[in-house]
């Protein structure tokens, strides 16, 4: 009997991920050879566990899930280049995306709210001439 195995990998666009797609490196031993990894960005999804991705220099290959490994946008960056802002863009669907980014809006705003400047609610020149009727009295 064989065991199937169903395990579905999803991965988002724009996600970064590394595999091995370069070209064959030297090596010494004559039974294996390896291959460089190469970093790029998913572009879409064209079936179920393929994606297209465009790699760092500038080719583009249809890959299968399992031989892609999503890592933070950074990874690649020169530790020199300061990275961008983390978003928790793990593989959650997009509707969870847009929910999550709704309800921090949401938030954000009720906060903003909370800390507006507070204003009085009579005019210097309406609380003169409240004053000067209770001298007249």
């Amino acid at each position: 009997m064989h065991a199937v195995v169903s395990h579905m990998k999803q991965i988002a666009p724009g996600s970064h991920v590394l595999g091995k797609f370069g070209d064959f490196l030297p090596s010494n031993d004559d039974k294996h050879q390896k291959q460089a990894r190469m970093c790029g960005n998913v572009l879409e999804a064209i079936a179920m566990n393929k994606y297209q991705v465009l790699f760092d220099n500038s080719t583009t290959l249809e890959c299968n899930s399992n031989s892609l490994l999503v890592e933070a946008a950074s990874s690649s960056l020169p530790p020199d280049i300061p990275s961008p802002p983390t978003q928790d863009h793990s593989n959650k669907p997009l509707e969870v995306q847009c929910q999550e980014e709704a309800q921090q809006q949401i938030e954000a705003d009720i906060q903003e709210q909370d800390e507006e400047e507070h204003l009085p609610t009579m005019t210097p020149k309406a609380e003169e001439e409240v004053d000067s009727m209770n001298e007249d009295v």
